[in-house]
């Protein structure tokens, strides 16, 4: 029906437009002389006034309006109760908070009594970090004898049971259990952690009763406005709690996103190690990075559509990708197919850096349960591909050595932090001359040398290896290398096509001048590694746009920028 409102129309919103519309409309009602009936329209006049009235009335309204219609869309909506709203109209549910996963290794000498003694580490064995967060390990560990390493799994989480419904009776059918811990000390319950058992039965956490049956001792923790709760079926699908029965909850606690930690953080072994090995070193060598709080409203955006989009099901390639990100912690996906049902899954954490062992496991555990069971599964984490700079800038007049330097260091995190590295792609000279001769202060510059580091894809092994390419003299076209251990700390790196090859220990800088290939650069490799652990890297030519031959993240890294700044008075 179309509207017939001669005085405005839906289109002017605000009060000024509305009252221009009401006063130009007085002009068009005319006496029988044909002269307009109204002609002082003054803010004296008792009409023009309540046209003021109306016209403040009606965007006020207006103001309503288009605030209930933002809200009922995704995309728009500004609360985080309307966001959630529209997950629950595809079955999709707010999580609890998520923690941080890292690995830490343990290391020793092998000497004396050392080398043969067998330390088993049990799962939820303790560990701390340099800000006092607790760190449990995922799993059970044994240290084998002859064994100059061990990799530990570990969470950041801590388990809590003097929860304050405990010991209390259900009062009704439909009673829901909010989550509401005071003395919870700033940490959040972690998702999919909550145990509850009623009347001395254990009950089953799920995170849908969409196929839970009147009889299934099922329930859900739903997150609204921050505090979890406890939800029951309502008899149809999950069964309604008995009136009456005692309530024993307990749960894992988290830091969330303050658990994050940076490397080198955990350095101490816990007691059950030291006590057989004193000597025993502890560290970690990645950040962590999938700590998060409780689903915050720029994630449920992001994920509601995914999960409507897939169902929960992984068929087709796009379906894997986004199941893959549904997993709470991970940011990036990307998807290698090999011989059909073989599929190679890549992930990179939230917070940037390398995905743990243990987040791995838990996109791996998530999509085998999600897809065919013909499908051969095997999931990585992304490589960090840091971009090396070195660049002569001339800044302009009255700009400061330092302002220059600090405003060129932000710009290029802008560009490739790892909140914005995608798994794959380019990066090119023209736009980091543009970025950063934009600046306002910057005059101009010269980029000297521009190449990004590799990062070493295994072929063999379980150890990712620690290797920084200190320069790339010289480089015609791109090659790829191999590097093969030929003892814990020897190693053999040879190249793809040409037959180059070079023997090199696993101390200092070993320089790889491969005439035959029209290749120069130098790499250092650091650790200890197993017999026949086999490493692929690939060498791109200097001072030419990069495109990523791999599945890594390219980033920028300050430590590896030189800058000649020359400031102009």
């Amino acid at each position: 029906m179309a509207l017939t409102n001669k005085w405005t129309n839906p289109f002017r919103r605000s009060f000024q437009d509305i009252k221009n519309d009401l006063l130009d409309a007085l002009s068009t009602i005319k006496g029988t002389n044909g002269q307009p009936l109204i002609t002082d329209k003054s803010e004296g006049n008792i009409l023009v006034i309540i046209l003021s009235l109306f016209a403040a009335i009606a965007e006020t309204l207006h103001y309503y309006i288009d605030n209930m219609a933002r809200e009922c869309f995704i995309t728009t909506a500004r609360r985080y109760s309307s966001v959630a709203q529209h997950g629950l109209l595809v079955d999709y549910h707010a999580h609890g908070a998520n923690a941080a996963t890292v690995d830490v290794v343990l290391t020793r000498k092998l000497e004396g009594a050392n080398s043969g003694a067998e330390i088993p580490i049990p799962k939820e064995t303790q560990f701390t970090d340099s800000r006092g967060n607790v760190w449990l390990s995922a799993h059970d560990v044994v240290w084998g004898k002859n064994s100059s390493y061990v990799n530990i799994p570990l969470i950041q989480h801590e388990h809590y049971t003097e929860v304050s419904v405990n010991g209390t009776k259900i009062a009704s059918k439909d009673q829901d259990i909010p989550l509401s811990e005071s003395s919870l000390g700033g940490k959040y319950i972690e998702h999919n952690s909550v145990s509850l058992s009623l009347g001395g039965t254990k009950w089953t956490l799920v995170n849908t009763f969409a196929y839970s049956k009147p009889t299934d001792l099922h329930f859900m923790v739903v997150v609204d406005d921050n505090i979890p709760t406890i939800v029951f079926g309502d008899g149809k699908f999950g069964k309604q709690p008995d009136v009456g029965s005692i309530i024993m909850v307990s749960f894992y606690i988290t830091a969330g996103e303050s658990g994050n930690v940076q490397e080198n953080s955990i350095t101490k072994a816990p007691s059950i190690v030291t006590s057989v090995i004193q000597s025993v070193t502890c560290n970690n060598p990645y950040a962590s990075g999938d700590g998060l709080d409780y689903e915050e409203i720029e994630l449920l955006r992001r994920h509601i559509p995914l999960h409507a989009r897939t169902m929960a099901v992984a068929i087709t390639k796009q379906d894997f990708i986004d199941c893959a990100k549904l997993v709470p912690g991970v940011k990036g996906c990307a998807l290698d197919y090999i011989c059909g049902r073989k599929i190679d899954l890549y992930i990179s954490p939230v917070g940037g850096g390398i995905a743990s062992s243990t987040l791995i496991a838990k996109v791996k555990s998530y999509l085998e349960k999600h897809a065919p069971l013909t499908t051969w599964l095997s999931v990585f984490s992304a490589g960090v591909a840091k971009i090396n700079l070195s660049i002569e800038v001339t800044g302009k007049p009255s700009f400061h050595e330092s302002e220059i330097h600090n405003s060129i260091i932000r710009a290029l995190y802008d560009a490739y932090s790892y909140e914005k590295a995608q798994i794959g792609g380019k990066v090119r000279i023209s736009d980091i001359y543009a970025l950063i001769d934009n600046l306002p202060e910057v005059n101009y510059l010269h980029i000297k040398k521009f190449y990004v580091s590799p990062w070493p894809k295994i072929i063999y092994g379980d150890t990712q290896l620690d290797l920084e390419v200190t320069a790339i003299n010289k480089a015609t076209g791109s090659m790829s290398y191999i590097i093969s251990f030929t003892s814990t700390n020897e190693f053999s790196i040879y190249s793809s096509e040409g037959r180059y090859e070079l023997t090199g220990q696993a101390v200092g800088t070993v320089t790889i001048d491969d005439t035959v290939n029209g290749f120069n650069f130098s790499i250092k490799v650091g650790g200890r590694y197993e017999l026949g652990y086999k490493y692929q890297i690939t060498i791109s030519e200097p001072n030419m746009d990069y495109e990523e031959p791999g599945y890594n993240q390219v980033v920028f890294d300050h430590t590896l920028l030189t800058l000649d700044i020359h400031e102009t008075v």
